[in-house]
């Protein structure tokens, strides 16, 4: 039924199932013969659910006291061999240690029977190699310790069969339970034959497994121990290899994925080595295809899939060996990039992908990575050049065949001269001698580098490569030289440090005559054509003056000396900028004599016409910049000699702008000759190139001395008898105002005098200059800083002129502006002795400026008084009676002017009469209303709100306010009504009752 039915009489087996345990223990031998035939049929024909429906009776049946039953289980247990491949996998784990445990049964039967169940597993195995290690497979099986010894056997077993199902139903238990060991060696030994297993299987018969050992070969892809996770990384390499991708879709996914994750990194790092692994199995086609995806991630915002990416190009390359050659320029940049990365994981992933690339390709990384990591040894990142030093090190150890691991002696001698020659050799023959001194000579710079663990590193190469430093710097010191000059012109400031430090070294330690060489290379390398060749050049000259010894000095003095004076003339500023500093460093060293031979050349070549004059005047100009105190002595006579050229004044205007505290020790020596010529009748050209000089000149003072000189001489100027020389004073000091940047509050004061005074000056060109300079001059000081030169300024104004008699520089236009800002800050916004004679400046300046040229100003004037006076209830008398009385001599003086103001006017005043504080506010205010009522025709209603003041306040105030009204009246006596007459009848004969 069984044989015919197949699985549809499963269900009724089951049921059978204590029949057929019975009939094993028959008494008839053909009974149990046909059990023993039936048992092995019903179990070949069992699925996995039925396998488990059955498993738990038979096992019951081992702990039977009857042996008979006992025996009967064990039996059945045994026909187990016969069921499919994969529900014999399923059971045998659970089968073989129950049979095991009971070989040790008391009862003979029992035994036997045990023993040949266990047999009849191995007989259903058809490979001769596996039925060879039945036996260790089984205690494997039944023992977990035993494990290791059953994949070690496997192991060691060539395998010239396939293994069939059976075979792999025993193995895959035993591989399962060794992938979950705790211990690394045997989940590596695991890992191992399950990628062995690929290959020695039919894939229809492995396939089925591949659920259950995949995920576990995945668990040991992160195994702590590295060997184990390569050995996981090769497994899951060979099975995509022979299986194809199809059987394992989600693989190369999920691989993928665990890069991009931020989890450990020990996880990336397997997850990198396995999908190398897998991309060499799966060909260079699909890796090609993924290759932009995996540089892209090498480059994305979050380092921790930086470095996950990154571990994969260093396994990437090692997996596919050579067929990877093609694609290695494509993965040079973002390694180098990694290099430099912020993250330290990631620099240490990218300098062990480095390393890869030098132990697995060094012949393609001197053509690909060498110049980039020449060019990284002198990065503004200290991390990179680091990192480039230890690669480029790297490098010419397995060039040059030494390990460079060892430690090196600080006495060079020591070391092994045959070893180093050899090695010297092997990195002429394989970089060519140009490239192995342009290597050299970057690693004897980088060994002055500010960073210490740069040096150290460097140190380090460059002792175990070279046995003797002085003759190998002999050797390369074209090539040294030659960086020097490329560092000094176009690198950083470190780099500039570091190669500064180098020439100093070369210049100091390795004798006098290393001089003779260097200097023959910088001459060849001033006349280059490159600019910033020369440049270089110009910075190393002056590096070899500021390190030889004075006699090696002395020995070349002339051509340093040669090289600085053509270099000062070059057509390039940057050459010329250097060329200054070389300059500087002769004169220090040299003295006078640096001097004297470059000096008078340029200056010979400033008085010839052409271009030449103008670089030579650059020339003067760059070594005014380093040294202004010593050359710019000898330089005025031959600029300010007469007659002054158009081109020395526009020479000594470039020249003062870089002379910095020289040019105060001789302001009067240039500005005695400049002003000459201004006064004179002179060429108009000349005269505007002089004028240039002199902004220029008043714009470079940039210290105390030269402020107080130029304004003490200044200030003298103004008061000379000559018009011209007061009129050059105003002008010089408007331009100083207009140019510097300089703190000059202590001579303000000086300056508001004399310049208000010269306002009054009996030449009319004075007047104009004059009032020129004063508006530069307020233009000048800041708005929280005019307050203080209000009280000076009213004491200038008030001396300067007399009432009715016009200050002619308030007189041109806009006349009185300059002053008006000083005022109105002073009386809006300065203390109560600022805002009284603030007042009081407005009504000096009302009496001396003609009508014409006040009515412009007339607002600005009034509304600021009147706003101070109506909000001044804390205000002092003395204010108040100042800003009354320039109100009222506006009303004196500029009646119509003031006109639109009547009315404010009237309030203020009558509110001010009645003030309780003061008589003298009160006696003000009075003349005040009189003074606007020779204006003003309505009168009536002021009359009757004085009297009504008249009679409702005290004795004091009441007289104040009659005092006003007999103003009013007495001003206004016409325009007074019949009925305000009445009331001021009444209101006097009140007053004598």
């Amino acid at each position: 039924m069984t044989a015919t039915l197949g699985r549809l009489f499963e269900p009724y087996v089951i049921e059978l199932l204590s029949l057929l345990l019975g009939s094993f223990g028959d008494a008839t031998p053909d009974v149990r013969d046909a059990t023993q035939d039936t048992a092995k049929v019903v179990m070949a024909n069992l699925s996995g659910y039925g396998v488990k429906q059955i498993l738990p009776t038979l096992l019951e049946g081992l702990e039977e006291k009857q042996w008979r039953s006992k025996k009967g289980s064990i039996e059945l247990l045994g026909s187990m061999a016969f069921c499919a491949p994969k529900q014999l996998s399923v059971s045998l784990p659970t089968v073989i240690p129950r049979l095991t445990d009971v070989l040790t049964d008391s009862h003979t039967q029992v035994r036997t029977a045990a023993n040949k169940s266990l047999k009849q597993f191995g007989e259903v195995i058809n490979n001769p190699e596996i039925q060879s290690l039945v036996p260790v497979l089984l205690k494997a099986l039944v023992d977990p310790e035993k494990t290791p010894n059953g994949l070690n056997a496997l192991l060691k077993t060539t395998f010239v069969h396939f293994i069939d199902s059976p075979s792999l139903a025993l193995v895959v238990p035993i591989l399962e339970r060794g992938l979950k060991e705790r211990g690394s060696d045997t989940k590596r030994k695991a890992a191992q034959i399950v990628g062995n297993l690929a290959s020695l299987t039919e894939a229809k018969d492995f396939v089925p497994y591949l659920g259950r050992l995949t995920p576990l070969v995945h668990t040991v892809l992160i195994d702590p121990v590295p060997e184990a996770r390569a050995t996981a990384a090769k497994a899951l390499g060979t099975l995509i290899e022979r299986l194809g991708e199809t059987t394992f879709p989600d693989l190369v996914p999920g691989l993928l994925q665990t890069l991009r994750s931020d989890t450990s990194g020990v996880d990336r790092q397997g997850a990198a080595q396995g999908l190398s692994e897998v991309l060499s199995g799966l060909g260079m086609e699909r890796m090609e295809g993924l290759l932009p995806e995996i540089i892209e991630n090498c480059r994305s915002s979050r380092s921790y899939v930086r470095e996950g990416f990154m571990t994969l190009l260093v396994y990437l390359p090692a997996t596919f060996g050579a067929r990877f050659t093609p694609h290695l320029s494509r993965i040079i940049q973002p390694i180098l990039d990694g290099i430099a990365d912020l993250e330290e994981l990631v620099r240490a992933a990218s300098m062990k992908a480095g390393r890869m690339i030098i132990n697995h390709y060094s012949n393609k990384a001197i053509d690909l990575l060498l110049p980039e990591l020449e060019r990284g040894m002198f990065d503004d990142s200290w991390r990179i050049r680091h990192s480039s030093i230890t690669l480029i090190g790297e490098l010419l150890y397995k060039i040059s065949g030494i390990s460079g691991k060892a430690e090196i002696d600080d006495d060079e001698e020591e070391a092994d001269a045959a070893v180093a020659e050899t090695s010297r050799r092997a990195l002429v023959d394989v970089l060519g001698k140009d490239r192995r001194d342009r290597v050299l000579a970057s690693l004897y710079l980088v060994r002055q580098d500010a960073v210490a663990s740069v040096r150290q590193a460097s140190i380090h190469i460059w002792k175990a490569l070279v046995h003797n430093t002085p003759r190998t710097v002999r050797d390369i010191l074209p090539s040294l030289v030659e960086q020097i000059v490329d560092l000094l012109a176009t690198a950083g400031p470190d780099q500039q440090d570091t190669a500064a430090k180098t020439m100093g070294e070369l210049c100091r330690k390795l004798g006098e005559k290393i001089l003779s060489d260097i200097i023959p290379i910088l001459k060849k390398g001033s006349t280059s054509t490159n600019p910033q060749v020369r440049e270089g050049v110009c910075l190393a000259v002056g590096e070899v003056i500021e390190n030889a010894t004075e006699s090696s000095r002395e020995e070349h003095e002339d051509d340093l000396i040669s090289m600085v004076r053509v270099s000062l003339v070059d057509e390039s500023a940057k050459v010329r900028a250097a060329a200054a500093m070389a300059f500087d460093a002769l004169q220090e060293h040299v003295g006078n004599r640096a001097i004297d031979q470059t000096i008078p050349t340029l200056l010979g070549a400033l008085r010839e016409p052409g271009s030449g004059s103008g670089t030579a005047l650059q020339a003067l100009k760059e070594i005014m910049t380093v040294r202004a105190s010593t050359v710019f002595p000898v330089l005025i006579p031959t600029l300010i000699a007469p007659p002054i050229t158009v081109f020395n004044a526009n020479a000594l205007c470039q020249l003062v702008t870089v002379a910095g505290d020289a040019l105060s020790k001789r302001l009067t020596q240039i500005l005695n000759p400049l002003v000459r010529c201004i006064e004179s009748d002179t060429d108009d050209d000349i005269e505007e190139a002089v004028k240039e000089t002199i902004r220029a000149l008043l714009g470079s003072i940039s210290d105390a001395e030269g402020l107080n000189t130029l304004m003490l001489l200044l200030l003298g100027w103004a008061k000379n008898e000559g018009p011209v020389r007061r009129v050059s004073a105003v002008t010089f000091f408007g331009i100083f105002c207009q140019e510097t940047e300089l703190d000059f509050s202590l001579y303000r004061v000086d300056w508001i005098r004399t310049l208000v005074s010269l306002l009054d000056d009996s030449q009319m060109e004075v007047v104009e200059a004059t009032w020129i300079a004063l508006d530069s001059f307020v233009k000048a000081i800041g708005k929280d800083d005019v307050e203080v030169l209000v009280i000076p300024l009213r004491k200038t104004i008030e001396s300067t002129g007399a009432p009715g008699r016009y200050v002619p520089g308030f007189a041109v236009q806009k006349g009185i502006s300059p002053v008006l800002p000083i005022i109105l800050a002073g009386l809006t916004g300065g203390s109560n002795d600022q805002r009284e004679q603030a007042a009081y400046a407005i009504g000096d300046l009302v009496e001396r400026t003609e009508e014409a040229a006040l009515k412009p100003y007339t607002t600005q004037l009034t509304g600021p008084l009147i706003r101070v006076i109506t909000q001044a209830t804390n205000f002092p008398p003395a204010v108040k009676t100042a800003i009354l009385t320039a109100l009222m001599t506006m009303l004196d003086v500029v009646p119509t002017f003031v006109k639109p103001f009547f009315p404010q006017l009237q309030r203020t005043f009558c509110k001010s009469a009645s003030d309780p504080a003061s008589l003298a506010v009160r006696t003000r205010a009075a003349m005040a209303l009189g003074s606007l009522f020779k204006s003003q025709t309505r009168v009536d209603p002021l009359v009757t709100e004085l009297v009504g003041g008249i009679r409702g306040s005290d004795d004091a105030i009441a007289a104040s306010l009659a005092y006003a009204l007999s103003l009013v009246v007495k001003n206004a006596f016409e325009n007074v009504g019949e009925a305000s007459r009445q009331l001021i009848v009444e209101v006097l004969e009140e007053s004598f009752q």
